[in-house]
């Protein structure tokens, strides 16, 4: 039998002492039914956790967060994301890579959503090779940015993989930073200048498996 992996997006809210909301993006094996989902699941841990004394930070919610939904995007073979935020509509934007659409073994994907997690569109990015999104930020004018590794493009083995979309998530440029070794990219964030500060790993550059910190201008 083969297991095929799949994004799922999650939408979980709390109330009580500590009010929860969080968005949860990745791959699932299983999902708790909605009655597991209870105050029974902080009382089942608490002896456990009495012994790493962190049981009186656990008894302070009052309610676990329920599920809202869950959806599920992609293929008929590994889809993975990496990253998700909320988008100033109210959607969500979700980053990672997919095998089953795009032009290579492994392209950057980008997924959007609404506010109830349907699908509005999706795009790929990347050319014959391996290309995997890590990070995604919605810009000041409404696209996105997204960071992550190609073996496509660029000088090395893998390199620093830097995607400006608009809002529509159609491509507006990319580029690669990096040698001739292995460059990752694990976050971006858009800077006050307009500009970009991306951070990673390398193996090309400093004195072997170093933080690399780019930036770039507007």
């Amino acid at each position: 039998m083969k297991t095929i992996k799949k994004i799922v997006l999650f939408i979980l809210v709390g109330f009580g002492a500590l009010t929860l909301f969080g968005v949860v993006c990745g791959v699932i094996t299983e999902v708790l039914p909605d009655e597991e989902l209870s105050d029974g699941i902080v009382n089942e841990l608490a002896p456990d956790l009495t012994e790493s004394g962190v049981k009186d930070s656990i008894t302070t919610v009052e309610h676990v967060p329920v599920l809202s939904f869950t959806k599920t995007f992609g293929g008929e073979k590994d889809d993975i994301a990496h990253s998700v935020q909320q988008t100033t509509d109210g959607g969500y934007i979700i980053a990672g890579y997919t095998a089953s659409f795009g032009a290579g073994g492994r392209d950057t994907y980008l997924v959007k959503t609404d506010g109830e997690g349907n699908e509005e569109w999706y795009r790929t990015f990347g050319g014959e090779g391996y290309d995997e999104a890590s990070s995604v930020q919605q810009t000041a004018d409404g696209g996105y940015i997204i960071a992550g590794d190609t073996d496509s493009f660029g000088a090395g083995e893998f390199d620093f993989y830097l995607v400006k979309t608009d809002e529509e998530g159609n491509e507006e440029w990319f580029r690669t930073f990096g040698g001739e070794a292995n460059d990752v990219a694990y976050a971006v964030q858009q800077t006050a200048d307009g500009g970009y500060i991306i951070a990673g790993f390398t193996w090309s550059f400093g004195a072997g498996g170093d933080v690399y910190l780019v930036k770039t201008g507007n």
